[in-house]
């Protein structure tokens, strides 16, 4: 089990650790300006854990972090504005996706003044509750103290400092002194960055390829591609409804200039052409082994018969071409009379 607390550290350690104070104007080094893995680790951590937090304090301290988290977001697309790159389209969809998934009800802010106002509201009223507690305790502390002797009291705060003096230099003396290393930013660090950037876009390749692939109805299908629901200066997709067992298929009209036409076309070029080049790939191998199949059974059949000369040294048994002679078979040892 974890505590929320433990939780929530972590989430907060994802947006604001190593993080400049002022990301516009500043460039931290464990914070590029073009890194999102601080923002898809928070989308997925709170799409595991924030589920739990729905009832009391942590439903409010998960709203307030929702805040936060959105103006990290928009932080980064400032940022992406700023070096004249296009943000990427899937990263929105996932933050849109797991703030809704939360709370559905929330309007999420698209600009940074907005953000700021509704994260000033909130850190005014924290910082009113807490001058509040501090006031309440100090009237506390006040009514539950007795009349203290001056003399006394001078004793025990002179017996007080010359025992914390004595502890701190024993415990100086004995700890060893630790050197303070430096962060050096090293090839291993750079490397595993982006081999985890790598498998986080092939991982949300992967789940967009999974949420794409539906079957189309043919006769909705050949409408849309004979032409009949198409307009001008309009890209037809056909978006795919189901209620139960029944499915609904309508067109949907995009501009061609805009971003997801453009992101979709530019996702189909690059299909067709890794299709293309597993052909080209494929083919390419059948003709290398028919090509060494060939090589292979011309070498059988240009080899020749190896010859066992060692078969015309042997000598043949040669059967007798006269009947055998019966005396000298069976003739025993000695002359004949």
């Amino acid at each position: 089990m974890v505590s929320s607390e433990v939780i929530f550290t972590t989430l907060y350690s994802f947006i604001t650790l190593g993080v400049a104070p002022d990301p516009l104007t500043m460039v931290s080094p464990l914070d590029p300006p073009e890194n999102l893995i601080r923002l898809r680790l928070a989308c997925v951590m709170l799409e595991t854990c924030a589920c739990f937090f729905d009832k009391g304090s942590q439903k409010k301290k998960l709203d307030f972090y929702l805040q936060y988290l959105i103006r990290y977001w928009l932080i980064k697309k400032e940022l992406y504005a700023i070096h004249n790159q296009a943000f990427p389209l899937g990263m929105d969809h996932t933050l849109h996706d797991c703030v809704e998934s939360l709370r559905p009800k929330l309007k999420i802010a698209q600009t940074l003044d907005e953000v700021s106002a509704a994260i000033e509201k909130i850190e005014l009223e924290a910082m009113e509750k807490l001058e509040q507690m501090g006031f309440q305790n100090e009237q506390d502390t006040q009514d539950g103290l007795g009349a203290i002797i001056e003399g006394e009291e001078d004793s025990q705060d002179d017996h007080s400092e010359s025992v914390t003096d004595t502890d701190t230099q024993t415990e100086n003396e004995n700890e060893p002194s630790v050197p303070k290393g430096k962060f050096e930013q090293c090839q291993e660090d750079d490397d595993f960055i982006k081999e985890f950037e790598n498998l986080m876009k092939t991982d949300e390749g992967m789940s967009q390829a999974k949420q794409t692939d539906l079957n189309v109805p043919m006769n909705a299908k050949k409408a849309i591609d004979q032409g009949e629901m198409k307009e001008e200066g309009k890209v037809v997709f056909a978006l795919v409804t189901r209620k139960g067992n029944k499915t609904d298929v309508k067109a949907l009209h995009v501009d061609q200039d805009s971003r997801l036409a453009l992101g979709l076309e530019a996702a189909e070029r690059e299909r067709t052409k890794k299709q293309e080049e597993m052909k080209n790939l494929t083919l390419s191998l059948a003709e290398n082994l028919a090509i060494e199949e060939e090589t292979a059974e011309l070498i059988a059949l240009s080899k020749t018969p190896v010859e066992n000369r060692n078969r015309e040294r042997t000598k043949k048994y040669q059967h007798p071409k006269a009947p055998p002679n019966a005396d000298q078979m069976f003739s025993v040892g000695g002359r004949r009379r």
